[in-house]
């Protein structure tokens, strides 16, 4: 009977064992197939070479509102053409749009790898106060471009740090982006009243103090020599430059800009999002991350467009006003769908599919389902227009998917142990009465 019982412990505990990893098999990329992606192959997809790639792809129409904040009775500062640097925004959003109501937008996430999306971007010009105030104040998860590069307007009955913090509290709590178009940001205050003065570098160092970063300015280096100009950076000339057109070149056309008032890169580690123009670690175009911290839920994108003259690959001077408008909002757009779309499904090591994939595949399934809870949540976020709650959840469900431990048999173990010794003394109790019934039958 002992050895029945070790027997059948033995197999038990193999049967934990073995159980702890059923249903196991290799993760690959159609694992995280959805309601809202799927993973197709596409052979003719030549950008990812000769054998194609995979793509994500979606039936869902994905929207986007910017606002172009343009008063009338407020001036320019770097340009004297407001209207074309309008133009410039509006020519932006009409590369997608076209003759058509919805444009395809292509965001490679890897090598082999891109997401296509159905995209309907909505422009509104903010032609008066009210509107614009009224705009700051409530605005939510939608995009901001000032074209009145380093003024800031600022209404009727707000001091300039006052309307400072609204804009702060705009990217900080309600999923803004802010776009600035040339110049020194925030150099200038323009109010309602028709008043001018100048902030000078402190405009900024407010702004950036919400993030821990009140000593920053935008200033080139020491080093700094105005005839060697900025470049645009392969990230924008790439990204941006796949299917966003202008004067029948792509965005790569305009290939130098004037290093003018950009931020050093070491003063925004751990925030920073991208180049769009760059000398060394200098960059008077830049996408910041705009949060408390790395890890705040909510967060908005500072899109830091100081230039206001650009030249092309032979250094020939091009119309400064438009390009403005043209690549600050483009970087902004670009980053509203491809920032959620990398932390989704990116290949560069940190995305939230791939931790998912990874811990399935080392049978780490302890909280596994909370991370897959988390990524539908930032599948439906994204489903809906909210592309920076999408990314927050993504990267939440990363978060939790590395932290994933292998599922401990222990308790189950111990339960079966129970189970076993249990019926084992059921078994003898009732071998011992057989006994006894069997002596006093023959007694």
């Amino acid at each position: 009977m002992k050895k029945a019982i070790v027997i059948l412990l033995i197999v038990i505990l193999m049967g934990v064992s073995v159980g702890s990893s059923a249903g196991f098999c290799v993760a690959s990329e159609d694992t995280l197939d959805n309601e809202l992606f799927k993973f197709v192959w596409d052979d003719t997809l030549g950008v990812l070479g000769a054998w194609g790639g995979y793509c994500i792809v979606s039936d869902k129409i994905f929207p986007l509102e910017v606002y172009a904040v343009s008063l009338p009775d407020v001036g320019n500062y770097r340009v004297s053409n407001r209207s074309a640097v309008v133009e410039g925004v509006r020519k932006t959003t009409k590369i997608y749009l076209g003759d058509a109501d919805v444009k395809e937008l292509v965001i490679p996430l890897w090598f082999n790898l891109i997401m296509k999306l159905n995209v309907s971007i909505s422009l509104h010009l903010v032609e008066d106060w009210e509107t614009y105030k009224t705009l700051v104040e409530t605005g939510n998860n939608t995009i901001i471009v000032n074209t009145h590069d380093e003024y800031l307007p600022v209404p009727d009955g707000f001091r300039k740090e006052e309307w400072m913090d609204k804009i702060a509290d705009f990217m900080l709590n309600r999923w803004g982006t802010w776009v600035h178009a040339g110049g020194y940001p925030f150099y200038r205050v323009w109010y309602q009243n028709r008043t001018q003065e100048e902030w000078l570098e402190n405009g900024f160092k407010h702004l950036m103090g919400y993030i821990g970063k009140g000593n920053v300015t935008c200033y080139p280096p020491p080093s700094w020599r105005p005839d060697d100009p900025a470049t645009l950076a392969d990230w924008a000339a790439q990204n941006l430059g796949i299917n966003w057109y202008l004067y029948g070149h792509n965005i790569g056309y305009f290939h130098y800009a004037d290093q003018s008032f950009p931020i050093n890169y070491e003063d925004f580690k751990g925030q920073f999002l991208g180049r769009i123009y760059s000398y060394r670690d200098y960059m008077p175009g830049s996408i910041i991350r705009y949060s408390y911290n790395q890890s705040a839920f909510y967060f908005g994108i500072y899109i830091h467009m100081s230039a206001w003259q650009f030249y092309d690959i032979d250094g020939i001077k091009l119309p400064s006003e438009p390009v403005m408008g043209f690549i600050s909002t483009a970087a902004a757009i670009y980053e509203e769908f491809s920032y959620s779309a990398c932390n989704l499904y990116g290949r560069a090591g940190d995305s939230a599919s791939e931790a998912i994939q990874k811990a399935e595949k080392e049978g780490r399934t302890a909280k596994l389902a909370e991370a897959k809870s988390l990524f539908q949540n930032s599948l439906d976020a994204f489903a809906d227009g909210n592309y920076k709650l999408a990314a927050t959840y993504a990267m939440q469900a990363k978060e939790t998917a590395e932290k994933a431990t292998v599922q401990s048999a222990l308790p189950q173990t111990i339960a079966l142990i129970a189970i076993v010794i249990a019926s084992a003394g059921v078994g003898t109790y009732y071998k011992i009465k057989n006994n006894k019934n069997k002596k006093e039958e023959s007694g």
